[in-house]
């Protein structure tokens, strides 16, 4: 087993494998407005006046954005709040010190981008094994953050009380940079993504090539948000949840991995 030195992380923009232009303009939902509103529905009277104050050109349900200001650069809110607004602003920047991807900048507005908190932080640490003894352990993640597991999902509690940690909370497989050897095509592999705080199963899809090189394609499908194991489900975001208060197949609360009101779902769920 090897430590390796935690790095300097840093987000770049890669257009070759990207789904959108970095200045394309793309419609999302506006998840800082949804958040005013399930917190604070009794200062929606006075939000409702000063909208265009406290979220500017953002001023809907929906905002229309570029895919660079959405990811690094960053979207801007409470420029110009007005007296009113500031109370909201407020009301936000407090909830929002804890979400790692709302800032709060020197002349007191907000700037909200999904990634740029990523950039210039050291990562967490790692311990893999390096496959001397077993090959087929190579890039395993033995521990992440000095943990075996993750803490961001709901744990088992049997019916005295004793709880232990989830199989949503195990960290499987490796960071997705390296593979070990033999592939078996009929196992899943599991890679750790730390973007979402959990371990994705990915399962054989077909043969393949890379520059010359026989590959087997490994991916994650519509069983990747199925929500079947209870402990993904949070309980906190509503209006697209089954009875049992978890989300509906295809969505995933990130309430817990990246701080409030956040969704990790497919485009059929919006």
């Amino acid at each position: 087993m090897y430590r390796p030195v935690p790095v300097t992380q840093l987000g770049h923009y890669k257009p070759m494998i990207s789904s959108q232009e970095y200045n394309e303009a793309i419609i999302v939902i506006h998840s800082i407005l949804q958040m005013a509103e399930r917190l604070f529905p009794g200062l929606m009277f006075l939000l409702n006046n000063i909208l265009s104050g406290v979220f500017g050109e953002h001023s809907g349900p929906l905002m229309t954005v570029r895919v660079g200001d959405l990811l690094f650069e960053g979207v801007s809110i409470c420029k110009d709040p007005g007296l009113i607004g500031l109370i909201v602003c407020s009301q936000i920047a407090s909830i929002g010190a804890n979400v790692r991807n709302l800032e709060v900048l020197d002349d007191g507005s907000l700037r909200f981008a999904v990634l740029k908190y990523k950039n210039d932080t050291v990562s967490e640490k790692y311990v893999v094994s390096r496959g001397l003894k077993d090959p087929r352990q190579m890039g395993i993640i033995a521990s992440y953050n000095n943990s075996a597991f993750l803490t961001n999902w709901v744990n088992w509690m049997n019916d005295s009380g004793d709880v232990t940690p989830s199989t949503c909370n195990m960290v499987n497989g490796t960071d997705s940079g390296v593979f070990p050897p033999f592939v078996d095509r009929s196992s899943p592999v599991f890679a750790l993504n730390t973007d979402i705080c959990r371990s994705a199963e990915l399962r054989y899809q077909y043969d393949s090539e890379y520059e010359g090189i026989p590959v087997a394609r490994f991916s994650a499908n519509e069983w990747f948000l199925d929500n079947e194991a209870g402990c993904f489900c949070l309980n906190t975001t509503t209006g697209i949840t089954k009875e049992d208060g978890c989300l509906k197949k295809g969505a995933m609360e990130l309430y817990s991995c990246v701080g409030e009101y956040f969704l990790y779902c497919r485009l059929n769920v919006l």
